[in-house]
């Protein structure tokens, strides 16, 4: 709204949030961060414009990049209306709080920062709407990820890049072995970037953006997947999961998506605005009513998600993660939370009198086990039998060596394999060597 406005936009968010304090981050190159972006830390919003346009450092090199609107300064909300093309966002209608209320996030950028190579969170869409100055987009199709070198380095699937199109020598391996696609988003425009898409972004000039990370129909079961994975190691992760593979709640969702777009084109008439967007109070009550009409509790708050006292909140390690576990990974491989080294029991009292050196010869000889959830692996050498001597004849017409009998080791297979002499020909009666008598 208001994008055609001759009041800088810096000048506009001064005025409304300049006391409040933001997150700035910059980028840092070979850094294992998400697009190669790290925390620089919290100033005032109003020192953060000030640095901008005076260009000086080093704030002037800073980015507000991905700053929650709904969790920092709701009040930039009152007038916003989202695009009707991105009101499918089941994130809306889920029960998680955090993701519900994450975004839509404000990107503030200077002239020259920008955000490396990347992949956004859990294989989720993404818009933007810019309305101040120009970003530069570079987007690389997901056959060539192999020529940009990704590197996993946390706990996501989200991967870090190795090469950058910021720099020069890495833009001509890129362009000599992929088929990057570039655009220039101008003020009072919107981008879509399909879920799982590889982009690198830059600001021209400096910039005021809106966006959002959502999840709708068209990429639900990819989200969903990738939440699972994630599960493992996030609880929250694992709670969207299971909203999205309940079909019941996409359903009602989809329910409730319907009937605000034919409210918003039925207000088209009277106002064109509506034709094209909702009001963020329209949007954000008609999440939060259910199919029969009637108000669905209010989400817990951030506050008390972190303090654990929301009843969405799964803290690690609980029930819920443990019959994940059970579904999810096979019980062969299921681990515990701590692996155990199980050993024997203290010694009795005639065992310990024997000699020290005879304890330290059966210490040596105890196999250990090791505990990994089900499954036990002994550590150790086996014990096995001494070798026999060898039966030579007295005949040197027969001066052959042959194996006897009796085995060398315990009665096992497992002895024998790999030892280099297969069980087939000893039970055929072939010698295992021969001497060198002619």
């Amino acid at each position: 709204k208001n994008t055609t406005t001759k009041q800088s936009w810096l000048h506009i968010l001064r005025r409304m949030i300049g006391d409040t304090k933001v997150m700035l981050k910059t980028s840092v190159e070979g850094s294992s961060e998400w697009a190669q972006l790290e925390e620089h830390g919290e100033i005032k919003f109003s020192t953060f414009i000030d640095a901008i346009e005076s260009k000086s450092l080093p704030y002037s090199q800073c980015y507000c990049h991905d700053w929650s609107i709904p969790m920092h300064c709701p009040k930039l909300l009152e007038d916003f209306r989202i695009p009707k093309y991105f009101t499918g966002d089941y994130l809306q209608h889920s029960s998680s709080g955090l993701y519900k209320d994450t975004w839509p996030s404000l990107f503030v950028g200077p002239k020259g920062t920008h955000s490396d190579l990347h992949v956004d969170a859990f294989l989720s869409n993404f818009w933007m709407g810019l309305m101040q100055g120009e970003k530069k987009w570079i987007f690389f199709s997901k056959e060539d990820m192999k020529h940009l070198r990704p590197q996993w380095h946390s706990a996501t699937l989200d991967p870090t890049f190795e090469l950058s199109p910021k720099r020069p020598k890495d833009l001509k391996i890129l362009t000599r072995y992929c088929a990057p696609q570039v655009a220039t988003l101008k003020a009072g425009e919107i981008i879509f970037v399909p879920a799982g898409s590889i982009h690198f972004v830059e600001n021209l000039t400096d910039t005021v953006a809106i966006s959002a990370n959502y999840i709708d129909k068209t990429n639900v079961h990819l989200a969903s997947e990738r939440l699972k994975i994630e599960g493992i190691v996030n609880s929250r992760a694992l709670e969207l999961h299971r909203w999205l593979s309940n079909k019941k709640n996409l359903v009602k969702a989809e329910k409730r998506i319907e009937s605000m777009i034919r409210k918003c084109e039925s207000a088209s008439k009277n106002s064109p605005a509506s034709a094209f967007s909702v009001s963020w109070s329209t949007f954000k009550s008609q999440s939060n009513v259910s199919s029969n009409g009637s108000q669905e509790m209010k989400p817990s708050s951030l506050s008390d998600i972190v303090a654990g006292n929301s009843s969405n909140y799964i803290p690690p390690g609980g029930r819920s993660l443990d019959d994940f576990l059970s579904s999810y990974i096979p019980p062969t491989y299921k681990m515990e939370n701590k692996m155990e080294i199980e050993t024997p029991p203290n010694p009795e009292p005639e065992v310990a009198m024997k000699d020290k050196n005879e304890q330290k010869e059966e210490k040596e000889q105890r196999p250990q086990v090791l505990v990994l959830g089900s499954v036990k692996l002994r550590i150790g050498r086996r014990k096995r039998k001494k070798k026999s001597k060898q039966h030579v004849s007295s005949n040197y017409s027969s001066t052959m060596s042959y194996r006897r009998s009796e085995r060398f080791f315990e009665d096992n297979d497992d002895d024998v394999i790999g030892m280099g002499y297969p069980e087939a020909l000893r039970e055929k009666g072939y010698p295992r060597r021969q001497s060198n008598y002619d």
